[in-house]
């Protein structure tokens, strides 16, 4: 790949950055073995944009490969080879890399030409030969092994790889308050941040930029910086940390004097300056194939990974088991089976195994090893080989399932890109098995005889029972983005739904495609760019399996869409619900009504090599809005207007500014055109004299640039003002208001710590950044006034240069708050200042409808431009004002990319995190579905909603619960212990599974620190889970409501709410209490504020109760019908 495609790249820019992008690029990557995991990790590597591709795969076609491999067709059973079938399908996923298909024997000469060689389900032998043959040709070895539900992935990545960048976080920069020579030995960095410092001790830093002053600015002396001189902390408070003195001495000139003493006072004020985290490498050593299968934990490390915290030893009984199977295969020439006496074999084998590692490792016994042993690694023994682990190993030993493929394609993929050296790879073994997936199959009465189709893999594992419930499953998938795409795949792969007339996949998106969609929306084609996501991923899903049943929805799940779409018998035919969706308040949404409507949800997310699943199960375990994420921190306003210290604040403030000055403004000019002076009073209504000045000047310069007629010259000559305003004048008057020198009310310097001294810029057209400010913005102002931007070129821009008249800084007579508690009070002028700001609005004011009395059809023509993040004028319209505002205040700019991650507020996103997390969620979802066809009920289970249950029939109520069914038909009989929740990041690498959290109670207590008081629950506990429902007679009163209330929970009802409406309060006049129910919800919905919705027969209302001591009691939320 020459060059970077910033457009199609520009998420996973985020995760790699543009380095390691363009190493990617001239990666060579052979991968062997095409069943579901090879071809997952093909397509994820492709999708990344390395250099080249060879498949290889000379195994003929087989209809079984059809449920995992998702290019093969039933036209290539028994025709082609795995490689040959898809190789057309995987060439077409990016342009950039050159896909081929080698046949043939893999041998030195092959591996020669790549880089990484990645193998899989090959055996033990061929796995030590290539492992060889990759040392010897510098190339680095992957080996992946996938054995039904349990798999292992080996790396080999020579003996001395150097990591550049072992997490792929983005370095932590900290404003510098003051630094502290007063503890012996150490120097400690005083940071101004409003929460703790994001360091540990171990972290590499450097002081950038520094500059110290002691007792008063006359004293001020520069404490100049090396480049990259790390210093290592060696603690860390709330607000500072520390490094060694004596490290510091190098890189503070003029601040320490021989000896290490300082020649400050021992504390200094910091005025400018930031300390940055440095990436510090690592270089790892790994063994071969053959000598890691002895001693698989490398050196540094106390054992194999841990997985799953349910585990504890799982990942060495794993490696024990497997590597007898595989000397097993290597010695009888086959697989095992669960017959024909293989077991007790695997079995022998195992123990022995199990033996020589013991020996191995010196009887077991701790003991202290040499450096050189260390170097070796250490093996793994077991007290007892566990039989249940062996067993299920053989009996999936050659089974290939779509959601285990995804996951380890999504791993293994990743680790292929960290041949770049970003991120740590796999040192040296991973292993993880998710047998829960299976506990409660009766062994004995299931049916596991193949049916000669697809689904054969998946009915060896679950057998045929399962796999009906999943064929006859009713599901919805909200959003066909990156994450749905992949469970579309999946969904069709272990045919979900697929049943007539039985099953259904129904999926809804409002989105088109976008080119940089293609990275990581696998469906998508270029020639599907503008078309509907939803349609466009069910037709092509449909090629992957022509059984699949998809109803396509282009429609937003929300309150609007609740009476005709999403409806109440819409939500009650479903059985499972998965979110792949990208933000919050849509999440809790779905999330609502999937606990109103007791259904299943799986709920997933990314952010770079980070995701997440989460299982809800009715009943059974909290729900998404019990454990939501916390809220975006926002920068405060000062910060953005006069203070910035981070890159971050300029994009920010440059977003802002393209809003105002594209969009806002033009609307604003607009008004004024149509409504004249009705409109400059309605703005007078709403502003501040200050920003009214500030809009009204910006309406016109707008109406100068139109009036008597726009040209090219003319947006010039407004950008290049406008740059004088933002760069020049506007820094030059917060200088004249608060000097260099200014000092703050307790003689502190006033430019310190996070404020930093800026610099005013005089626009030079020779500088490309400049230009690329003026370009940007001439078009854009030439696009929303109707006036092709196609004239400017450099002639007219030199031009009109030449001509401009750029006069010089006028400081003006105006407050600046420096902090947002003054931004009410201190911007509050004097009576003085009042009188000049009413005179000047009033000129500003009369100039204006002097302009807009030619107006004439003008208003028609102007279009407001809203930001898009993919557009590249609006890029780098953002990117360059963003920098220059960085440079103002002496903030490191940031390239175009980077500049667009920021502001466009892009979440990071790649292939690889994007499968592994639909692969895990696909196998909770499995687990959901077939809740209730395991062998045993666990007496434990669902105790909680059994007793709400129990104490709410006692009171005669109904649950909502989806008809009639119990609380344990939709809790199922699956123990909570059996599904995961898992969080994962690719960069480190880490994978957790974890048992969900059980569904929160409402219980009685003694004291809430919120009512002051005791509370106490009826039924006691509940969970919001549970709901009550009222049936209101025709007619039917408040009073009516109020008495079942009463009557039901035995208490007295104060207060009852719907949304956020209140319907009756019992201690006002005028309560409604004699009032017909429907009317008084109908009349509160018509109230404009209102979020009732009416028409659907019923009302969900909340009330609030007392007992007859007084005592407040909480109650379930009610559902009340009333028509």
């Amino acid at each position: 790949m020459s060059g970077v495609d910033l457009a199609l790249y520009s998420r996973q820019l985020g995760t790699y950055g543009l380095e390691t992008m363009s190493r990617l690029g001239s990666l060579r990557v052979l991968i062997s073995g095409l069943q579901g995991t090879g071809v997952e990790v093909a397509k994820n590597v492709i999708l990344a944009g390395p250099s080249s591709v060879t498949l290889h795969d000379d195994t003929t076609t087989e209809m079984v490969d059809l449920g995992s491999n998702f290019y093969l067709s039933e036209a290539d059973v028994g025709v082609r080879s795995r490689a040959d079938a898809s190789v057309h399908d995987l060439r077409s996923l990016n342009n950039y890399v050159d896909v081929s298909v080698f046949h043939g024997l893999v041998d030195s000469a092959v591996i020669e030409r790549h880089d990484v060689v990645v193998v899989s389900n090959y055996d033990r032998v061929r796995c030590e030969e290539l492992s060889l043959m990759c040392r010897e040709n510098k190339a680095l070895f992957i080996a992946v092994n996938l054995y039904g539900l349990a798999a292992s992935i080996f790396v080999d990545f020579g003996d001395a790889f150097h990591v550049k960048d072992v997490d792929g976080e983005e370095p932590k920069t900290l404003v510098v308050e003051n630094l502290n020579f007063a503890s012996p030995g150490t120097l400690t960095i005083q940071c101004n941040e409003d929460r703790r410092v994001p360091l540990t001790s171990g972290d590499t830093v450097a002081l950038s930029g520094v500059e110290l002053f002691d007792q008063t600015p006359d004293n001020m002396r520069l404490a100049k910086s090396v480049t990259d001189v790390p210093l290592v902390v060696t603690g860390t408070t709330h607000y500072s940390l520390t490094v060694e003195r004596k490290a510091a001495r190098a890189v503070i000139e003029g601040g320490v004097a021989e000896g290490g003493d300082s020649v400050f006072e021992p504390t200094v004020v910091a005025v400018s300056g930031h300390v940055r985290q440095l990436k510090v490498g690592r270089t790892l050593s790994f063994r071969n194939y053959q000598d890691s299968c002895l001693r698989p934990i490398p050196e540094g490390q106390d054992s194999l990974a841990l997985v799953d915290f349910a585990k504890f030893g799982r990942a060495e009984q794993l490696h024990i088991c497997t590597q007898a199977i595989l000397q097993f295969s290597t010695k009888e020439g086959r697989l095992p089976e669960c017959g024909n006496g293989d077991l007790t074999k695997l079995t022998n084998l195992a123990r022995s195994l199990n033996s020589q590692y013991k020996e191995v490792s010196a009887g077991g016994e701790e003991k202290m090893l040499s450096e050189e042993e260390a170097k070796l690694g250490k093996p793994v023994w077991v007290e007892e080989v566990d039989l249940g682990v062996l067993e299920k190993l053989a009996r999936y030993t050659d089974v290939n399932i779509s959601p285990m493929c995804v996951i380890l394609g999504g791993i293994v993929a990743q680790e292929v890109v960290k041949a770049t050296g970003k991120f740590t790879p796999i040192h040296q073994w991973l292993y993880f098995d998710v047998f829960e997936v299976v506990n409660g199959l009766d062994y004995k009465t299931a049916d596991f005889t193949p049916t000669n189709s697809r689904y054969d893999d998946y009915i060896a594992i679950w057998g045929r029972e399962w796999q009906k419930k999943i064929q006859d499953t009713n599901l919805f998938l909200v959003g066909t983005g990156a994450l749905g795409c992949e469970y579309l795949k999946n969904f069709a792969m272990i045919g979900l739904g697929i049943t007539p007339n039985g099953g259904m996949i129904t999926l809804t998106d409002m989105d088109r495609i976008e080119l940089s969609n293609l990275n990581r929306q696998f469906l998508f084609r270029k020639e599907h760019v503008g078309h509907s996501k939803s349609k466009t991923a069910a037709e092509v899903v449909k090629k992957m399996n022509k059984e699949a049943q998809i109803k396509c929805l282009e429609a937003r799940v929300g309150i609007e869409t609740e009476g005709d779409i999403f409806t109440e018998k819409f939500w009650q035919n479903l059985d499972i619900v998965i979110n792949a969706l990208d933000n919050v308040p849509s999440r809790l949404y779905i999330d609502g009504k999937c606990v109103w409507h007791m259904k299943p949800l799986i709920e997933s997310g990314t952010l770079g090599t980070k995701g997440n699943v989460q299982v809800i199960v009715p009943r059974m375990t909290e729900s998404y809005g019990d454990s939501r994420d916390p809220p975006e921190e926002s920068i405060p306003l000062c910060t953005l207007r006069h203070f910035p210290n981070q890159i971050e604040h300029t994009m920010e403030w440059s977003r802002d500014l393209f809003q105002g000055r594209f969009a806002d403004a033009v609307q604003e000019t607009q008004n004024v055109l149509k409504f004249k002076e009705k409109a400059i009073q309605l703005l007078q209504s709403q502003m501040g004299e200050q920003q009214l000045i500030d809009t009204l000047n910006r309406i016109k310069a707008l109406l100068h640039i139109i009036f008597p007629g726009p040209t090219i010259e003319k947006c010039v000559h407004a950008a290049i003002e406008h740059f004088q305003k933002l760069f020049r004048d506007d820094i030059a008057q917060l200088l004249h208001n608060f000097p260099a020198d200014h000092v703050n009310n307790d003689g502190t310097p006033f430019w310190c710590g996070s404020k930093r001294p800026p610099q005013p810029i005089d626009f030079d057209v020779k500088d490309p950044l400049h230009v690329q400010f003026v370009i940007a913005s001439t078009n854009l102002l030439a696009d929303a006034i109707g006036l092709s931007a196609s004239t400017l070129d450099e002639g007219v821009l030199e031009r009109v240069v030449d001509q401009h008249n750029f006069e010089p800084f006028k400081p003006r007579n105006i407050v600046i708050p420096t902090d947002d508690s003054e931004l009410d009070s201190k911007s509050q002028p004097t009576s003085t200042l009042q009188n000049l700001m009413v005179n000047e609005v009033d000129s500003i004011k009369s100039e204006i409808l002097s302009l807009v009395t030619q107006s004439g059809d003008v208003a028609t023509k102007l279009v407001s431009v809203d930001f898009e993040k993919d557009d590249d004028q609006h890029i780098a319209f953002v990117a360059s004002a963003g920098n220059l505002r960085a440079r103002n205040y002496k903030i490191p700019e940031v390239p175009e990319w980077k500049a667009k991650i920021i502001a466009g507020k892009i979440i990071p996103a790649i292939a690889t995190t994007t499968a592994m997390i639909t692969g895990l969620a696909t196998l909770e979802m499995i687990k959901v579905l077939t809740r209730n066809l395991v062998r045993e009920k666990n007496e434990t289970e669902s105790v909680m909603a059994d007793a709400g249950t129990a104490a709410l029939d006692r009171s005669d109520s109904k649950q909502v619960c989806n008809g009639d069914q119990s609380a344990s038909v939709l809790s199922g009989r699956r123990p909570l212990e059996d599904y995961k929740n898992a969080f994962a990041n690719l960069s480190l690498p880490l994978l957790l599974l974890s048992e969900p959290g059980s569904c929160k109670q409402m219980k009685s207590v003694d004291y809430d620190p919120i009512v002051g008081g005791p509370v106490r629950c009826k039924p006691d506990p509940f969970t919001s889970w549970d709901k009550v429902e009222i049936m209101l007679e025709p007619g039917a009163l408040v009073k009516d409501l109020v008495d079942q209330i009463t009557k039901k929970f035995d208490t007295e009802v104060s207060v009852i709410s719907a949304g956020n409406v209140c319907l009756y309060m019992s201690y006002t006049k005028d309560n409604k209490l004699l009032l017909p129910f429907k009317q008084v919800v109908e009349d509160a919905a018509k109230n404009k504020n209102s979020d009732l919705k009416v028409g659907q027969g019923y009302c969900v209302v909340q009330a609030c109760c007392t007992d007859e001591d007084g005592v407040d009691v909480t109650i379930p939320v009610i559902k009340c019908s009333y028509q």
